[in-house]
């Protein structure tokens, strides 16, 4: 009978499931896993790393900024309009034509004449429209370089003042406008809480980004 026992016991013992089997200690476990190689190339049994991507951005398209002009805000106070130009060509106009502009300080920096070393589809023209209404209203209108005149109902007088970028790039900023149809004028800044001030003492907000320009 005591063999039959011993018999059943060794039977018992050898057909145990896995789970019934020892635990794997911790340094078994970490003798069975490698660390990772790094994807890079190996010469001569050293790992060189693959050189990062090199991503181009929009600074390889920039105009240079130190020949950007500052703009200045000149108001017409008898006819109640504002003009957006250089300082020298306030003073040229006060001077030769007689001209009575109220300069009322920098707006933003732009370039005068087109910049050399830019993409043109990177830049565009920003008009100043002159109303034929006998409202002397002028308007801020961008345009792809080398384009017409844009058309603006009623405003058909125009002239180029300066270049900016077409997209928001090269650290510009919006270059935004309001109105006051009442006195049938309008006014562009770069501050957004000049903007904002404007609209809640009754200018209307135009909803339009004439273009993107250095700040001022």
């Amino acid at each position: 009978m005591k063999f039959l026992v011993h018999v059943l016991a060794a039977i018992l013992v050898a057909n145990a499931p896995a789970f019934c089997e020892p635990v794997p200690q911790i340094n078994d476990i970490a003798q069975q896993v490698r660390p990772r190689r790094s994807r890079g190339h190996k010469r001569k049994g050293i790992l060189i790393e693959r050189p990062p991507i090199q991503v181009r951005t929009s600074q390889d398209d920039c105009a240079d900024p130190t020949t950007a002009q500052e703009f200045i805000v000149g108001f017409m106070p008898n006819d109640v309009y504002h003009s957006y130009t250089t300082r020298s060509d306030f003073v040229n106009e006060a001077t030769t034509i007689g001209t009575n502009w109220s300069l009322q300080g920098p707006a933003f920096h732009a370039w005068k004449t087109l910049p050399p070393t830019v993409p043109t589809a990177n830049v565009v023209a920003i008009w100043e429209l002159a109303n034929e209404a006998g409202q002397n209203d002028r308007v801020l209108v961008a345009a792809d370089v080398g384009a017409d005149q844009p058309y603006v109902y009623g405003y058909l007088r125009g002239i180029i003042r300066g270049y900016a970028y077409k997209e928001q790039i090269c650290g510009s900023v919006p270059l935004v406008g309001v109105s006051r149809p009442d006195k049938t004028d309008h006014y562009y800044t770069t501050s957004a809480f000049e903007h904002d001030a404007l609209v809640k003492q009754g200018w209307k907000d135009e909803n339009v980004i004439v273009a993107y320009v250095l700040p001022a």
